[in-house]
């Protein structure tokens, strides 16, 4: 049983726990991220609006910024998630995701505190 547990973004790369073969794994991935921009070539991916978008693979979360702060315009959209987890989860686990909760540590930290004048409304 392969799933993730949590996936963040930090500086520049992904941080990704979750369990392999049922077994815990963590491991920082150079993520490659994916936009598109309007093409006049026939595509398989389109607009809300219907107009054909071409993919624009980057090397790394640091370039796909770079162009998107760049490049981007009114004329020239660019189009894509720029949560970059987002688009590591759909492309690695495209399908419902089979989890166990058996795998999953989860406790409760309950502080015990005193508050001398009451609860601040």
């Amino acid at each position: 049983m392969n799933f993730y547990k949590n996936v963040i973004e930090y500086k520049g790369k992904l941080l990704v726990r979750g369990i392999r073969d049922g077994e815990d794994y963590q491991e920082k991935v150079n993520y490659n991220p994916t936009f598109y921009s309007i093409t006049q070539e026939e595509s398989k991916y389109k607009t809300l609006e219907g107009q054909n978008l071409k993919p624009i693979t980057f090397d790394s979360i640091d370039a796909s910024r770079r162009f998107k702060r760049d490049v981007a315009t009114s004329n020239s959209p660019i189009y894509g998630l720029e949560r970059y987890h987002y688009q590591y989860i759909g492309k690695n686990f495209p399908k419902n995701v089979e989890w166990s909760k058996e795998l999953i540590k989860i406790f409760t930290l309950d502080i015990e505190t005193t508050c001398e004048n009451g609860f601040p409304m």
